[in-house]
């Protein structure tokens, strides 16, 4: 996500007030929610973590969460039926097998995206382990 984005989402805050911070927040999740899918795919292999069907790169993906009274960026892989039972045993590791993370660092570049007083509003998930920014 560009700089000129956040700065601009900045300065939309602050002239929408409360009755339209819903709706910019909303649109920057979906921006990161596209910026967070991308950058996992396009930094797949970055870790060691091969290509061969593509069955698991094309699971990656990220949702806005912006229902309720969470509202952040969800990162998943392998999940709901999914024949890659394997996506959690890569991002995480699993006995002998080393972590291969491709979610994780999408989040930690997604944090580094938002300004301090942004980080503290959104939580990201993968595969159903919170992470706090």
């Amino acid at each position: 996500m560009a700089e000129t984005t956040l700065q601009k989402f900045a300065e939309d805050v602050t002239k929408a007030g409360q009755t339209d911070l819903r709706k910019k927040i909303r649109k920057l999740l979906k921006a990161l929610e596209m910026e967070g899918q991308g950058y996992a795919k396009d930094h797949y292999g970055d870790n060691g973590l091969g290509v061969v069907t593509g069955t698991l790169r094309n699971s990656i993906k990220f949702n806005a969460l912006t229902s309720g009274h969470n509202l952040g960026v969800e990162g998943t892989a392998g999940l709901f039926g999914s024949r890659v039972v394997y996506a959690a045993v890569h991002e995480f590791g699993y006995g002998s097998i080393i972590a291969r993370p491709y979610i994780g660092p999408a989040m930690d570049h997604l944090k580094r995206q938002l300004g301090p007083e942004l980080k503290k509003l959104f939580q990201a998930s993968v595969l159903g382990r919170r992470f706090t920014p």
